[in-house]
């Protein structure tokens, strides 16, 4: 990506990545997140910053005399 005359980004693109959720931009070096109003004044790295969808099902058991519920929390595309 180019600053522009005020140091600062154009526009930043949104990623998508199959079973993540993107968090936003970061500077590499510091771990400081960045928008369009951050400046800029040497080269820098910029690393996009995930996390994994996770899922949670209930199961009700309506053959039981209890009716029971379940509950479980699944990752995305994991066992």
């Amino acid at each position: 990506a180019t600053v522009n005359e005020n140091k600062k980004l154009g526009s930043l693109p949104t990623p998508t990545w199959a079973g993540h959720e993107f968090q936003g931009w970061y500077i590499k070096d510091t771990n400081e997140q960045v928008s369009l109003t951050t400046t800029y004044d040497q080269d820098t790295t910029l690393c996009a910053k995930w996390t994994l969808i996770t899922y949670t099902v209930k199961f009700h058991d309506n053959y039981s005399t209890t009716n029971e519920t379940y509950t479980r929390t699944f990752v995305y595309n994991s066992s």
